[in-house]
Order: structure tokens, then sequence, then C-alpha cells
């Protein structure tokens, strides 16, 4: 099953009050795609340069859209307190365009434009990124706009970015249009053009890619007597649950409170808590 890969990594001195809130609501908005079996989400609210390292070696045939949200800048993401070096990151993509399977990466930090150049001309057929820097409260509004227009109103790429701006500028007095924003989610001032939006969808000069969706579909229904994992979730769950896994805990607090938790929902959350090469198989 295609993945939809979300990266967010936030800084213990520098920390993004809202990045938590990105993370939640476009995992809200997506996950009721990946339980109708489109695709398969991976989470990652703590992003480090070894684990994106990792698991694009175990998505490599299976990425399709990667999301990178927190603090960066023209030449670097910063992960884990650490910068990581967008080149090597870009060359880990460029296998999963190779093979047909990536359509889009999005950069929702600051002055990430910089780094488009390479994506491009290592193969990647869309790509998201900003001019300058940029608010955290924006940067949460576009990508939770941004995200319903592909997963919910199932808009092509074009239109659900140019709907995700309105949003984005609501948030601020700033005018984002003309490409600037005081508060921001950079790693360093670059001097920046204020005639230029602040977001961009590139490549600018071939609009045809940016005329479908890049959010997978699923091929074909499961035979409605079959029942992948049936036995399996309940088991990794009831597990999970004695180890005193948190993000597991709070599913099972919520049943106790009355509110039903689907299956989908539980093995949602086991994949992201599991290591991906064993929480990959509850998705199949």
């Amino acid at each position: 099953m295609d993945v939809i890969y979300l990266a967010f990594s936030n800084s213990a001195t520098e920390p993004l009050p809202t990045l938590s809130k990105e993370a939640d609501e476009v995992h809200r908005i997506l996950v009721h795609r990946a339980l109708q079996g489109d695709f398969l989400i991976h989470l990652d609210q703590h992003a480090t340069i070894e684990k994106i390292n990792h698991d694009l070696g175990v998505y490599r045939d299976r990425l399709a859209v990667f999301h990178f949200s927190g603090h960066a800048g023209q030449d670097a993401l910063v992960m884990g307190g650490e910068e990581a070096n967008p080149k090597g990151i870009a060359l880990q993509l460029a296998e999963s365009a190779r093979i047909g399977k990536l359509k889009l990466v999005v950069l929702n930090g600051c002055s990430t434009a910089g780094q488009v150049n390479r994506l491009l001309e290592l193969g990647i057929p869309s790509v998201i990124a900003t001019h300058a820097p940029v608010g955290d409260f924006s940067a949460t509004a576009f990508a939770g706009a941004f995200y319903k227009g592909l997963a919910v109103n199932r808009w092509n790429l074009e239109q659900a970015f140019a709907e995700a701006l309105g949003p984005a500028q609501t948030t601020t007095k700033n005018d984002l249009i003309s490409g600037w924003e005081e508060a921001k989610r950079g790693i360093q001032w670059r001097d920046t053009p204020k005639d230029r939006p602040l977001w961009g969808l590139f490549p600018i000069d071939r609009p045809d890619n940016h005329r479908s969706n890049p959010l997978p579909l699923a091929r074909s229904a499961a035979p409605t007597s079959f029942q992948p994992n049936e036995k399996l979730i309940p088991g990794a769950f009831e597990a999970l649950l004695k180890a005193g896994c948190r993000p597991i805990q709070r599913l099972q607090e919520r049943e106790e409170e009355g509110d039903f938790v689907e299956t989908g929902a539980k093995a949602t959350e086991i994949v992201n808590v599991l290591p991906s090469p064993v929480g990959i198989h509850l998705q199949k």
C-alpha cells in the first residue's frame, strides 16, 4: 500500500506553538481515507535524521507524498535539534520518484524554496515550499486547508494549493500574498523579495504536473467476507496497552468513557507506535 509520510520536528529551545496541532489536524483529515484503504499514513511527530534515513529506505517503493513541518531554511531542515542536509533527503526521495510513486513533496517551513530546484532536477513531479519566513499559525492553517482540499474535497493539486492560501492569510494581519511574515519557522533570516507569494507550487512552468490529485486511491476492495488482521489488531492493541503505551492508553480511555473507537483507528495508532517493518503489515 502506498504511504503518506508526515514528519514533524519541534525545537526544545524555540518551540513552535501550533506544530503539534498541525500534525494532529493533518492526520485527522487523512485518516478517513486511510481507513478506506487508499493509503497508509506514517506520522512522526518527533522526526530525527536517523529515523528519516531509516524510514525513507523502508518506504522507498511505496512513498507517494513526503511532508515536513518544522524549523527550516534554504539549506537545512531541522530534525531533533540537528540540521539535516536536504541534499541527502532529496537523493532518497528521488528513488521513490524514479519508480513513479512519489508525486508530491511539501516543505512547510521557512524559506524552503531554495531546496526546490534540486528536488525538481531529481525528478520530483511537484513541490510546495516557501519563499520567505512563515508564521507558525499560518503554516498550520495552510496545511489543514491544503490536505482537506486533497483528501475530502478531492481537488487537484493546483486547486487545493490555491484554496489553502485563504485560510493561511486569515490567521495574520501580514500580507502573505506579497510574501512576508514576521513570526517565522526559520533557522535564519534571508533577504527575500516581498513581491512573491509566501508559498509556492513548483515547477511553475509545468502546470500539467499539478492538475491531478497526488493522494493514492485503492485499486480494488477486498471481498466483504475477508477481514484482514481480524485477530492481530486486538492482540497487538492489548499487548501495547499492557506495556503502558500512552497513545494506546488514550484510545482505551476514550472507550471506557463511552466513545466508540473503530478498529481502523486502532490499527492506524498501532502502526504509528510500532517500528516500521512490523507495523506496516497491519495495513495490508
